[in-house]
């Protein structure tokens, strides 16, 4: 019976440590770069915060599963970092880290060679991890080289896939500009540069968005309609927020000017120059051209914008941004629209903060309690909501 139950738990060891995905090391960041120059390994970091949704998927789903574990214990140190704890915040600067999760991966000097981001399943992790293994796909390795002058078709397409992979589209307007020039346009109908387009396009006025305007048709019957029309939409609206944030030198007249002159259809033109109002009033703090524009967005195109997540971004801007009583009840509405299209955590917690906000006490501390109850029962972070629920039982006494 003893030996039995040794040769189980041997087992059972053996496949706790082989078949439960990555090994994350422990200590400071200094003691994992000495670990994995002794051992001669590269290092992943996982740059995530303890509030972010997509961080916590990756953990449980991918992180743990078998296939990735095998290629990560092999080849890397893992670490996992919080970005807003101890060191993390100062790594973060240093490392430009601006989205969660961020994956990091440095050589076994201790130097940076590949990012990337986001959640995703299984092997296309295992892919980013391949990447940075290969100089031939590391996104420092090719930034060097299109810095040195090397700028032929199959590198610039590596390049911008490792851009799009790192989130890093800020980078990508003159590599991409480059690679759509080198080539016949009939060349360029085909899916990886109509992924790149759609990932690497950040303005109206870049020729990605020409691009995706002028062959919108040849693209839809390679992607479909709808894949192509999100991409159009996404572009122009970007644009609309980056006149507004000044993050870009295209002014919002510049933008409607390119969107009327486009082979889009006046109906899709008139929506997104409506929406596009709304970004722009909401990126230079005109809390009333933003309430009066987002009305008539909801007002006119329903099946789209009445939508719960929408309703819910509506109102809580609203409640951060205005005082006004008459603003707040439309917030109100749209809040209580949200909830009763899906009931979520988040909206029932706008719902709350509103609610409060207005004076309405007693139906805020209902919406709380039942927004904290929802918020624990599917592991989520309350804390803001249980704030939340003390101020209001201390004005209630």
């Amino acid at each position: 019976m003893k030996k039995a139950t040794l040769i189980f738990t041997l087992f059972f060891s053996l496949n706790y440590i082989f078949g439960q995905g990555i090994e994350f090391s422990e200590g400071t960041w200094a003691s994992i770069e000495k670990k994995a120059k002794t051992e001669n390994k590269y290092i992943f970091v996982d740059a995530y915060a303890v509030w972010c949704g997509p961080c916590k998927w990756m953990a449980k789903n991918v992180f743990t599963d078998k296939s990735v574990g095998e290629v990560f214990n092999k080849n890397f140190v893992s670490y996992k970092f919080d970005m807003e704890k101890g060191e993390g915040p100062d790594f973060a600067k240093t490392h430009n880290v601006r989205f969660y999760p961020t994956y990091l991966f440095f050589n076994p000097n201790g130097e940076l060679v590949h990012v990337a981001g986001g959640a995703k399943e299984a092997q296309a992790f295992i892919v980013d991890a391949q990447n940075a293994l290969n100089p031939e796909k590391q996104l420092f390795s090719l930034k060097k080289q299109y810095e040195s002058g090397k700028k032929d078709i199959a590198f610039l397409a590596n390049y911008l896939e490792a851009l799009e992979g790192a989130g890093m589209s800020n980078e990508a307007s003159e590599p991409l500009y480059t690679y759509l020039s080198a080539q016949k346009e009939t060349e360029l109908i085909n899916e990886r540069t109509f992924n790149l387009l759609c990932n690497l396009t950040n303005s109206v006025k870049d020729k990605g968005f020409e691009m995706l305007t002028k062959y919108n048709q040849e693209y839809s019957k390679l992607k479909g309609e709808k894949a192509v029309t999100e991409a159009i939409e996404n572009i122009i609206l970007n644009s609309y927020e980056s006149a507004g944030s000044k993050a870009d030198t295209i002014s919002k007249q510049e933008v409607d000017k390119i969107v009327k002159n486009t082979v889009l259809s006046k109906e899709l033109k008139d929506e997104m120059m409506l929406y596009g109002n709304a970004l722009y009033a909401q990126s230079t703090g005109d809390v009333n051209t933003y309430c009066s524009e987002t009305n008539k967005l909801i007002d006119k195109y329903p099946a789209k914008y009445a939508e719960y997540n929408f309703l819910n971004n509506v109102a809580w801007y609203i409640y951060e941004n205005t005082e006004d009583k008459s603003k707040l009840k439309k917030a109100e509405e749209y809040a209580k629209r949200s909830v009763n299209a899906q009931k979520e955590f988040f909206n029932l917690d706008t719902y709350a903060h509103i609610l409060f906000k207005l004076g309405k006490t007693k139906e805020a501390k209902s919406a709380i309690e039942e927004a904290i109850q929802l918020g624990e029962a599917k592991k989520q972070d309350v804390s803001e909501s249980k704030a939340l629920l003390e101020q209001i039982q201390k004005q209630g006494k």
